[in-house]
């Protein structure tokens, strides 16, 4: 009723109808469970082709059948995959490979996103052509295994950037993630401070805002970027930052003359010393005074001591490098006079003001350390992985490859058919207690697991003496499980081209798949229609008879007829021997039942803390029954009317005022399913015309 009458008219009110349609899940999502070159480790990958999983986990690769068997499903009709790769580290390792910029603390690390020796092939660069200028760089990253490149424009090591090559690798990269610890902003004092927009005038200057473009060591980027946070200061006296800023530039044409005269410096250098003890005192205090004027001038103490270094080197050199002596000590006049007014200042500076002040200098720049590494590494064109090692892993126990499977699998929303191809290099058999555990996992999640035989089956005989043996050689034994023997025969790209046994799940379970989109899942996935696509041979060529001794045991074939070709020719659960009378005989059978269970599971959620009366369990009724209803019209029952296919019943037989009590209802469903046709047999019979009598 609306919510209030007041105004007399027309008043329009939506009555809910009780309807919740319950749609059907997917039925032939097969997960797959093994080793691979690559891809993710910490959460099941959703594929939809083949490209896929050779694009997230490298495509077929020696260490392992899954990549096999993912092929034969996608060949054979399958639709959408989940995989999930299981990873053992070496000892003492993440197996992960990494790529290092830099030297010690200060080294810079990307890190491959997956661990496996595919990481080894992974180089990087640091590019700077149509960067922006400043402190933005280009990250091009390339995967020399399979010729992928990646190229992160006008990326920034400082965390509160835009474009924090952290984050922008995180989001846009499927090569590499960033290692480098710790990437954040630098506290206190910005890296830069913002440049006053009437500082340049007052400074009686036009200072270069952009890092020195000869500029090539950590120690002259420290230097320069110190320049600009003395000029950017507002109490900067306009005389003396004009006469910093030229000491500064003459003290740098100064060093590289004396780096050219370096060569002839050993042997005049006790004449330079000399020169060095004369003028030693001045210098001295002249570095002092700039040491502690920092906050307040421009001047560099760096550049200061390296052109004392380089005076004392060149006064010795030859007649050639006295030009550039002279140069310098005009430098070191200039700077004495400049720091004179300073000199009270200079008195009460104390060596332990001097170190605090490098300490601080030192904690600012700590990010343009990191970005003079990079911007020296372009220099060096390319850098290796390998300095972290990445490494295929070793093979997992038993214990270890059901901790992850069951750890991915938890993640995964809905998966129908579990396929677990043999995940050592060797292809040895899967160990038949995984496969009970893994069947035991696909009754909790309502799948089924597809096992494989034993390499051991060679032929009909092994496969039947294999299965009654007292030692479970197969494993997974029971209503959601299935067996199909023999093994595929085709070449090994690996191995030359020889031809070796490989386990059918992966195309049992795409033939499985294609069934399921063309009839319904209620149809069993054998038959003439379920032919094998990219299976050259079998293992093993069953007669008729061999196949009579393995189907009332519960072992489906595989059988090659002529003109067919390679097809499934079985459709039994592992609890479909005829000795033990299972009602899931059948594996079409129990799929529907799964199918229908999955169904009704999520699509009944609704009800949840609904009032549990009369007026729920009509719409239960209703909803349910349409959800029968549907099934039957597609024939995925038997029976010519619905009341001989299905029921629904929920009302106060089933849910009595004890279960109301307790907060229960109950909800009972029944359908006739559609058995398969194992045994067709046609009488024939001769009709003879009586004759008169």
């Amino acid at each position: 009723m609306p919510e209030k009458l007041a105004q007399p008219g027309v008043y329009i009110e939506e009555i809910p109808s009780g309807v919740h349609t319950i749609t059907g899940v997917a039925t032939s999502i097969t997960a797959f469970v093994g080793r691979a070159a690559r891809g993710r480790t910490d959460a099941p990958v959703t594929i939809l082709g083949f490209d896929g999983f050779e694009r997230e986990f490298g495509g077929l690769w020696e260490g392992s059948r899954l990549g096999f068997a993912v092929r034969d499903f996608f060949l054979n009709g399958g639709g959408q995959a989940v995989i999930c790769r299981i990873y053992q580290p070496p000892a003492g390792g993440s197996g992960t490979a990494g790529l290092a910029f830099g030297q010690g603390d200060r080294a810079v690390k990307l890190v491959a996103v997956s661990p496996g020796a595919w990481g080894n092939g992974l180089r990087a660069r640091v590019d700077l052509t149509g960067a922006p200028a400043g402190e933005l760089f280009n990250l091009v990253v390339a995967d020399t295994g399979t010729g992928a490149t990646e190229r992160h424009a006008g990326v920034s090591l400082y965390a509160d950037h835009p474009r924090c090559v952290r984050n922008v690798l995180e989001r846009d990269s499927a090569l590499v993630r960033w290692g480098a610890e710790p990437l954040t902003a630098v506290p206190g004092t910005p890296r830069v401070r913002p440049v006053p927009a009437a500082a340049p005038a007052e400074a009686g200057a036009t200072p270069d805002w952009q890092d020195p473009a000869g500029v090539a060591d950590a120690a002259a980027t420290v230097a320069a970027a110190a320049l600009k946070e003395a000029v950017n200061g507002s109490a900067v006296d306009g005389a003396a930052a004009q006469t910093a800023h030229s000491a500064v530039a003459a003290a740098g044409q100064a060093k590289e003359e004396a780096d050219r005269a370096r060569q002839d410096a050993d042997t005049a250098l006790a004449a330079a010393k000399q020169e060095k003890q004369r003028t030693e005192a001045g210098l001295s205090t002249a570095a002092s005074a700039l040491t502690a004027a920092q906050q307040a001038s421009p001047v560099d103490l760096q550049k200061v001591k390296e052109a004392e270094k380089a005076q004392a080197e060149a006064k010795a050199a030859d007649d050639a490098a006295e030009a550039a002596v002279t140069g310098v000590t005009d430098i070191r006049t200039k700077a004495v006079t400049w720091v004179g007014d300073a000199a009270a200042r200079v008195t009460e500076a104390t060596a332990a003001a001097a170190t605090a002040d490098g300490k601080a200098v030192e904690a600012e720049k700590a990010a343009e350390d990191r970005q003079t590494d990079l911007r020296t590494a372009r220099d060096q064109a390319t850098a290796a992985a390998g300095q972290l090692g990445g490494d295929d892993g070793v093979v997992p126990g038993t214990d270890a490859v059901r901790g992850q499977y069951e750890r991915l699998l938890d993640q995964a929303d809905l998966f129908n058919l579990l396929c677990i191809p043999p995940y050592r290099p060797d292809g040895s058999d899967v160990e038949p207690v995984l496969f009970d555990l893994a069947a035991a996992y696909c009754r909790k999640r309502r799948a089924v697991l597809l096992v494989d035989p034993p390499s051991a089956w060679t032929t009909a005989d092994a496969a039947v003496t294999g299965f009654r043996a007292a030692a479970d050689q197969l494993g997974g034994r029971g209503p959601n499980a299935a067996v199909y023997f023999p093994r595929l025969s085709r070449p090994n790209p690996f191995r030359g081209g020889a031809t070796e046994p490989f386990v059918p799940c992966g195309a049992v379970a795409g033939v499985l798949a294609r069934t399921d989109a063309v009839r319904g899942v209620w149809k069993a996935g054998a038959g003439l229609e379920a032919g094998l696509v990219g299976v050259p041979d079998l293992a093993v060529r069953l007669s008729d008879g061999e196949n009579g001794l393995l189907n009332p045991l519960g072992v489906n074939c595989l059988r090659s007829f002529p003109v067919a070709g390679r097809v499934v020719w079985g459709a039994r659960t592992l609890a479909g021997a005829d000795v033990l009378a299972s009602e899931w005989k059948y594996l079409p059978v129990r799929r529907l039942a799964l199918f229908i269970e999955e169904s009704l599971f999520r699509g009944t959620q609704w009800v949840v803390f609904e009032p549990n009366g009369e007026a729920l369990w009509a719409q239960v009724r209703l909803n349910v029954g349409s959800f029968m209803q549907e099934l039957f019209r597609q024939g995925a029952l038997q029976g010519s009317s619905p009341r001989e296919a299905y029921f629904v019943k929920c009302d106060a037989e089933t849910t009595t005022q004890a279960d109301r009590d307790l907060g229960v209802v109950n909800i009972r469903v029944g359908f006739a399913p559609l058995k398969p046709a194992e045994f067709v047999v046609v009488q024939v019979q001769q009709l003879s015309e009586q004759l008169p009598s």
